[in-house]
């Protein structure tokens, strides 16, 4: 299985990754394993927590329904490796409660005229910034202190894992905003530092994704940030990337994702009040490393690095919901079934209380429960995809709504909005099931002498039961097989 690396800079990079595990938890195949690192000098930023308790919960959801069971996955069936001896986070703790004058040593002990150099290149401002919650929007100094990244053990172990085994099935995937401090200022040392190895890693073929501005921040003056310089630096890196990057192909395939009509956010310097919330851009964010991923690993031969923009097949109206046909046929086709499955399958174990061991599908498990750690953790993980749809769903410019969600149960396969289910004919309706029942039914027809005895196939089961109403019953798209 060929293997992509993902650097994931600063508090955008969390938030792609945090899309990323979502698709892949529904069944959306990249045909590789992910290795992901996440670098981010405000080690208590919320979307960096938020994004490490979902991948450490995905990998355990994985390695329990693995045990006894030979059948691939249908859902969380791509693998999610941390960097062995790293985890998913590089540690800078040299910056940890540093003042930017402080980690260059600007002092007593420095020439005269090398501190009035260094005073006319950074403002008052810039010297006394205390580093523990990031560099607040100011990649000139982000480039400095992230340019000594690769004396870090987490990035040693990174170049070390690259060059172990088959390094032609190994990629490498870089993701950054081109408007804030620590993505913008990451992304040219990152890759230089990759590019200029005289190891086989210099080889290797590298995507990248810069998110153009996508979010405003509301006027806070006790900040240090203002999101009125996102576009002036957008377009200053946008030129250094034309010249220094694109042009020498030093990256072989380039997303750019950014969205001209933005919403504003409460405006936070970082730490745990940083908590932005998912954004149809880091989804679409998360669809560059699919792409990527089924590329493949040889490198590309041509002069200058191959360039990828997304966007809507219907451009909505101020204020309206996106939904899954605005995103165009092959995008729809991707995601519709598995987002629309995970979905389905949340909102039926919510209603877990009405199964009983007279369920062929749920009767071997009942008689060997274990511990119930594997129940606990998927609802804990579907309770968390919830909450990231609600929060797709919430901005007031391109929110990505496609499910009425808490919509009664019975009527449960009207929920996907894009998609209303056609009323039944009058002995259609007397005689058939709807919503909870027909997913009972589908379950104990799977099940019927083949009761699931492991987690990993009670897991299998009720993701088929789900791919299959979101078909048959909601008639979704699908991708042709």
């Amino acid at each position: 299985m060929n293997e992509v690396y993902i650097l994931a800079i600063g508090g955008s990079g969390a938030r792609v990754l945090r899309s990323l595990v979502m698709l892949l938890a529904a069944g959306v195949e990249p045909n590789a394993k992910i290795i992901p690192l996440i670098i981010d000098p405000d080690s208590g930023a919320g979307n960096l927590s938020q994004t490490i308790e979902l991948l450490k919960l995905y990998s355990q959801i994985r390695e329990e329904a693995q045990v006894d069971n030979a059948d691939p996955l249908v859902t969380f069936s791509t693998p999610i490796e941390p960097l062995p001896g790293a985890g998913y986070q590089v540690q800078l703790d040299q910056i940890a409660g540093t003042k930017f004058r402080e980690y260059i040593d600007l002092g007593v002990a420095m020439s005269n005229s090398s501190q009035a150099l260094l005073r006319s290149l950074f403002s008052k401002e810039n010297l006394d910034l205390e580093m523990t919650i990031g560099f607040k929007g100011n990649p000139n100094i982000g480039s400095i202190v992230l340019g000594q990244l690769e004396g870090s053990d987490a990035y040693k172990r990174f170049f070390s894992e690259l060059q172990k085994g088959d390094v032609t099935k190994k990629s490498i995937f870089i993701i950054s905003s081109i408007f804030g401090g620590t993505g913008a200022s990451g992304f040219p040392s990152l890759l230089k530092s990759l590019r200029s190895s005289s190891t086989m890693v210099s080889k290797m073929r590298m995507g990248a994704l810069s998110l153009l501005p996508y979010f405003n921040l509301e006027n806070n003056a006790s900040s240090a940030i203002d999101s009125a310089t996102f576009y002036a630096k957008t377009r200053a890196a946008l030129s250094y990337y034309t010249e220094n990057i694109i042009k020498n192909a030093d990256i072989d395939d380039f997303y750019f994702i950014g969205d001209k009509s933005p919403n504003s956010y409460s405006n936070s310097d970082g730490g745990q009040t940083q908590r932005n919330q998912a954004h149809l851009v880091e989804l679409a964010g998360a669809l560059s490393i699919i792409h990527f991923a089924r590329l493949g690993t040889e490198r590309r031969t041509s002069s200058s690095a191959t360039m990828y923009e997304f966007g809507l097949e219907d451009r909505p109206k101020s204020g309206d919901a996106i939904g899954f046909k605005a995103l165009g046929d092959a995008t729809e086709r991707e995601l519709a079934v598995p987002l629309t499955s995970l979905y389905l399958m949340h909102r039926f174990l919510e209603e877990a209380d009405i199964f009983t061991d007279k369920d062929p599908w749920l009767k071997e498990i009942q008689a060997n429960p274990g511990d119930g750690s594997f129940i606990d953790d998927i609802n804990r993980f579907l309770e968390l995809y919830k909450e990231w749809l609600q929060e797709l769903g919430g901005h007031s410019s391109h929110g990505f709504k496609p499910f009425e969600i808490g919509i009664q149960i019975d009527n449960l396969f009207n929920s996907v909005l894009d998609y209303p289910v056609q009323p039944k004919g009058f002995f259609k309706s007397i005689m058939g099931k709807t919503g909870l029942a027909l997913f009972r039914d589908k379950l104990n027809r799977l099940a019927k002498g083949n009761q699931p005895t492991t987690y990993g196939a009670l897991l299998n089961m009720l993701s088929l039961a789900s791919y299959d109403l979101s078909e048959t019953e909601i008639k979704l798209p699908t991708n042709p097989q």
